[in-house]
């Protein structure tokens, strides 16, 4: 049930007479400020269901909108039989940086990397995410096995790049990827899991560095 925030709510009550009330007859200013209500209602609903599936430090969609995003895809490419890529990204040693530049330092390079994700990712059809914490998640779609490498290497490259020429002290960020060649007959857990894997994989060969894995 949505959620009804408490000025809108009063301002429906207010338009709406009790049951044991004098009935009153309606004007056209009684019905034209319903309307109104109605709609700062429902405009105001939509706004605290953008907020909930939003990360509030970096803008983008948060972990609660990538779980809905990979379900919606996943069936998407079922039915279109195309590719489906999915990247974990995570800022090295980033409880380092944390303890060693502070906080609110930290929370900065955390938006510039998802600023900087975003700007790889432009295709309407691929989408980044707060994964949670220090890690964030790309999906692409309908995307060939030598593209998903180089929009990789680019997303590793760029957010080297970009934290470094920044005011902010640099950082690193390891990917694992994993192309999903025909979802059907599979589930979307097992490309997170994989992912998860691959990710975990560059982090022990040495970290700022990518791992891909396909699953046919």
């Amino acid at each position: 049930m949505p959620l009804i925030p408490a000025i809108f709510a009063a301002e429906l009550t207010d338009a709406v007479e009790p049951a044991d009330a004098e009935p009153a007859a309606a004007g056209p200013e009684d019905a034209e400020s319903f309307a109104r209500a109605l709609s700062r209602l429902e405009q105001a609903n939509q706004r605290l269901e953008a907020l909930a599936y939003t990360d509030g430090l970096t803008r983008i969609p948060n972990r609660r909108a990538f779980d809905v995003r990979l379900r919606q895809v996943w069936q998407q490419m079922a039915q279109s039989q195309a590719p489906l890529t999915l990247m974990l990204c995570d800022i090295d040693y980033f409880k380092q940086y944390n303890d060693t530049h502070g906080h609110p330092m930290g929370d900065r390079c955390l938006a510039l990397v998802a600023q900087t994700l975003r700007a790889n990712v432009r295709n309407p059809t691929d989408f980044v995410f707060r994964y949670g914490g220090e890690e964030f998640a790309v999906i692409l779609t309908q995307v060939d096995t030598a593209a998903v490498h180089s929009r990789a290497e680019a997303i590793r490259s760029q957010v080297s790049l970009k934290t470094n020429q920044s005011a902010l002290p640099g950082v690193t960020i390891s990917v694992g990827a994993v192309i999903v060649t025909n979802v059907q007959g599979r589930d979307p857990h097992q490309m997170v899991q994989a992912a998860d894997h691959a990710l975990y994989e560059s982090k022990r060969l040495g970290r700022d560095r990518i791992t891909f894995r396909t699953i046919p």
